[in-house]
Formats: C-alpha cells, sequence, structure tokens
C-alpha cells in the first residue's frame, strides 16, 4: 500500500487536500481490507463543535445511525452483532495533562469496548500522531480526513469529485 501510495502521480493543486486525506486514509486502512459498518459512533476528545460533521452528513446521506459522544454521556444501546466504528478526534491539548487522551475519553472508550463485542467494533483514531496502540490510527483531523474515512467506512457513500 505504501509503494501504491507514493508511485500515484502528484495530484493537482485544487485537490491535494482531498488526495493527501485519501493517501493517509487507504495507508492506515489497507487498500481493499473490508471495512464498512452499520453505525458510526462520533467522540471529540476536545470539544470542537465541527468536528465529526463532514462523517455524519455522509452517514445520514448513506442511511448509517450515526451517534455523536460528548465526553461525560451516556453510552446509547447498541445492538449486540452490529458493525460499529468509534471513530475518535484528539488533538495534544494542554489542559489533558498529557499528550494523549483525557480520562474521560479513554473511559468512554472504555465504555464502548464493553459494550460492543470486539468482532463488530472498528476503533478509529483520527490524531495528528499516535497516541494509543489499539484500532486504527489515521493521521490528522478535517474534512478532507473525514470525507476520505466515509469512503471506506459507509457502504453506500462514494468519492464525491
Amino acid at each position: 500500500a505504501l509503494r501504491a501510495a507514493a508511485a500515484a502521480p502528484p495530484p493537482a493543486h485544487a485537490s491535494c487536500p482531498d488526495a493527501v486525506a485519501r493517501r493517509a486514509v487507504e495507508m492506515a486502512l489497507r487498500i481493499g481490507e473490508g471495512l464498512a459498518v452499520d453505525r458510526l459512533l462520533l467522540l471529540d476528545d476536545d470539544g470542537v463543535e465541527e468536528r465529526g460533521d463532514v462523517l455524519a452528513a455522509r452517514a445520514e446521506q448513506a442511511g448509517i445511525p450515526t451517534t455523536r459522544l460528548a465526553l461525560s454521556d451516556p453510552l446509547p444501546a447498541l445492538e449486540r452483532g452490529t458493525r460499529t466504528a468509534l471513530v475518535i478526534f484528539a488533538s495534544a491539548r494542554a489542559w489533558k495533562g498529557s499528550s494523549g487522551i483525557s480520562a474521560a475519553c479513554a473511559a468512554q472508550v472504555a465504555a464502548v469496548r464493553a459494550q460492543v463485542e470486539a468482532a463488530s467494533l472498528r476503533t478509529v483514531w483520527l490524531t495528528p500522531r499516535m497516541i494509543a496502540l489499539d484500532g486504527i490510527h489515521v493521521p490528522g483531523t478535517g474534512p478532507q480526513v473525514e470525507a476520505a474515512l466515509a469512503e471506506r467506512l459507509l457502504p453506500t457513500v462514494r468519492r464525491t469529485p
């Protein structure tokens, strides 16, 4: 996958952010791996309101139920066997007391994992640097990364020109 991404011709200037985001997602998710999900859980560790907007909109278009979780929210009831993606948005913030995720975010991730079968849960970290050893790490956040992720996670979403 890394060779294929490196061998691709450079993108046109206007589409560069989209192309970079797609390459980052492709390398993180291994090209061709079946990742389609039936439900999305979006968890923002930083309280940035617009995070998840693109992914949530694309999921709505695809008919995929999406829940935005605040750090203190109780979990919604999750059906066993439902292919669920937990997408975590996290950046380095001084108030967290570490370069990783906050304690509240770690507790929410643990709660989701306790409720969802391991075989049907995908954990996707959208962070500028690797902060977790488990799950899939996509370096970066932003609308282009969310759009590229939607193309891979949501079965009926297609690349937009």
